[in-house]
């Protein structure tokens, strides 16, 4: 029998030189031991919702900015989780903050520069994000 893997979507939220991350309040723990505590704006896709329609739903409710989708960056498995992700590429519509946000799980969002994003993000980095960003491609549990 064939596993369903939950899917969920991020929204890869870019400007010239940085990228939009939340901080979980309370960090997972993925396969390999790591706490999975930064991470791109994003969660479960909704029954009838598109990968690209939850993706703009999440970055809206965990850092109240509103965004519109560019592309879809890349889908697959991620190698620490047992989840199937879609990475959608995003634009800001506007810089101001649309809604407070309520989500306890979410501590903060936060802009990071792009170049050091390996610094704060506490999981793999699919090569293909990576790319996207404009950074060089580091060892990664993506294969």
């Amino acid at each position: 029998m064939t596993e369903t893997l939950p899917h969920i979507a991020l929204g890869i939220v870019c400007d010239e030189q940085n990228v939009l991350l939340v901080e979980h309040s309370n960090p997972m723990t993925g396969s390999n031991g790591a706490n999975l505590l930064r991470v791109f704006p994003g969660g479960k896709i909704e029954t009838g919702e598109t990968p690209v329609e939850a993706a703009v739903r999440e970055v809206l409710e965990e850092t109240g900015f509103v965004v519109e989708p560019l592309e879809i960056i890349e889908e697959s498995k991620h190698p620490e989780y047992s989840v199937l992700i879609s990475y959608i590429g995003c634009r800001l519509v506007n810089g101001e903050v649309q809604r407070h946000i309520h989500d306890p799980a979410i501590k903060q969002a936060i802009w990071v520069p792009k170049l050091h994003v390996l610094d704060y993000v506490t999981s793999s980095l699919n090569p293909k994000i990576q790319q996207h960003l404009g950074i060089k491609h580091s060892s990664s549990a993506y294969r």
